[in-house]
């Protein structure tokens, strides 16, 4: 089953739009986010530790712009599925918003204010809990920073560009681009919390065009999807497959405070 986790994962984010069933405060779904008021979330291991930064907004003031942006959420998914444009940062939550209701949806999806960086500022993560090959693991939307006084979105998932917060405190991004076009690549994120950056990139593609009988897997440091720009690896999808289920076993379950508790 391992060798097809990145199938799985897919599947398994695209089955829980139509599917979720959990509701609970904190975001429900998982031991973690049930404990969430007493028990403090997994320690993250920052990538790099750097000293606070001289000039770093004062907590309060960082905690205050977060609030705001959850609450433009919490009245995003409160208005329901509509046909306007989806803004940046938005898309995961857009696509359970087709299938749920805004209340539902309210308690499913939790936040966490955490210093994932090491540099003495907060980020701000938005997520929901998800089964994947019967665990519980906590699946990205979006991930935010601030800079310059005011909130930046540094990346977001989505059902077919997922994301999760390895234990070791790496990213984790997995998705596809069709049938024969797997992706997934592990990220550190930068000492100011602002952008994600590739340590491992990993892809498949027809080592001739339009041939699909030969399927090649590449990899490279700089997180391009290009094989001209990647390294051809002497092994097959199927033990590509098994660095991906090495990743995903490591995903953390994140204490995610719902929505639905915000005032």
């Amino acid at each position: 089953m391992k060798k097809n986790l990145w199938i799985a994962v897919v599947l398994a984010l695209v089955l829980m739009l139509g599917a979720c069933s959990h509701a609970a405060q904190p975001a429900a779904g998982s031991e973690a986010a049930e404990t969430a008021e007493t028990e403090a979330p997994a320690e993250t291991a920052a990538p790099t530790e750097t000293p606070a930064a001289e000039s770093a907004m004062p907590e309060e003031e960082v905690v205050k712009l977060y609030e705001q942006k959850l609450m433009e959420i919490r009245d995003y998914i409160r208005q329901g599925d509509t046909p306007e444009e989806i803004p940046e940062g938005y898309t995961g939550i857009r696509e359970m918003m087709i299938y749920e209701e805004p209340e539902v949806l309210l308690d499913q999806i939790g936040y966490l204010m955490k210093d994932l960086s090491g540099d003495g500022q907060l980020e701000l993560l938005i997520g929901t809990p998800v089964e994947v090959s019967e665990d519980t693991v906590s699946n990205i939307f979006a991930l935010y920073t601030v800079k310059d006084g005011a909130v930046q979105l540094v990346t977001e998932g989505w059902a077919r560009s997922a994301w999760f917060l390895l234990q070791d405190g790496t990213f984790y991004n997995t998705g596809s681009n069709g049938a024969a076009y797997a992706v997934f690549g592990d990220y550190t994120i930068s000492a100011d919390g602002s952008t994600l950056e590739p340590k491992d990139f990993y892809f498949t593609y027809e080592k001739t065009a339009g041939n699909f009988d030969d399927i090649g897997v590449y990899h490279n440091t700089t997180g391009v999807y290009d094989k001209a720009q990647a390294e051809l690896m002497d092994i097959t999808p199927d033990e590509l497959w098994e660095i991906s289920a090495d990743y995903q076993d490591t995903a953390q379950v994140i204490g995610l405070m719902s929505l639905s508790t915000l005032p």
